[in-house]
């Protein structure tokens, strides 16, 4: 017959309580003339400058994910106001990349 097994209070282990996780920083909307990353990956080309005009469909930058390189095509026609990114940079889905006015 074996013995029956309750555990003492001193060996249950309690939980400490987990504190609450700061709420991440939320982006702003990208606007109107914001251009985005449609996926995560390394920055590794971009393909305009400040001031540059482009047309709807210009290839603007280079995202690089496994290996394998995808064009981000302007949305928008419209001259270049500000690029947000630098080669290298790491991004995520739906950041802003640059802006076109």
């Amino acid at each position: 017959m074996m013995p029956s097994y309750s555990p003492s209070v001193a060996s249950v282990a309690t939980a400490a309580p987990v504190a609450a996780a700061a709420p991440a920083a939320v982006a702003a909307p990208a606007g109107a003339g914001d251009q985005t990353a449609q996926m995560g990956g390394v920055v590794s080309a971009i393909l305009v400058k400040e001031g540059q005009s482009v047309a709807e469909g210009d290839r603007i930058v280079e995202l690089e994910a496994m290996k394998m390189k995808v064009p981000v095509m302007a949305t928008r026609g419209g001259q270049v106001a500000k690029i947000r990114v630098a080669v290298g940079d790491a991004v995520e889905t739906g950041q802003v990349l640059l802006t076109i006015a």
